[in-house]
């Protein structure tokens, strides 16, 4: 059927390729957010034994979760998932990471950005 046919179809094209496409253009605060998230994310789970000691750590605080899950730049839908699973371990990851210039660098990118979000 074409168009013209109807003109009140809506043609929505891929709603998932869409979010892909807004991915893309996120705002310079945001982006800069997501890759302070990732570099803190990389720096625990490049290292087998960093990674054991946040998985114990979580354990022991009887968090929901026990690992971080990793962005990966091609499969962009697991962007969403790393950063909902980063924040539902915020607090783990502060006390396993308080010390580390990754978190502080991704508290100072959070502090400088969230008031203007």
């Amino acid at each position: 059927m074409a168009m013209d046919e109807n003109s009140n179809m809506l043609i929505v094209h891929c709603i998932i390729h869409r979010e892909n496409l807004v991915a893309k253009k996120l705002s310079p605060a945001l982006n800069e957010i997501l890759r302070a998230v990732i570099k803190c994310v990389n720096s625990i789970k490049a290292n087998p034994k960093t990674e054991c000691l946040f998985k114990q750590l979580c354990v022991n605080q009887s968090a929901e979760h026990v690992r971080l899950l990793l962005h990966i730049e091609v499969r962009w839908i697991s962007s969403g998932n790393s950063l909902k699973r980063f924040m539902e371990l915020f607090d783990q990851l502060n006390d396993f990471h308080s010390d580390k210039c990754e978190m502080k660098m991704l508290c100072t990118v959070m502090e400088k950005h969230l008031s203007v979000i």
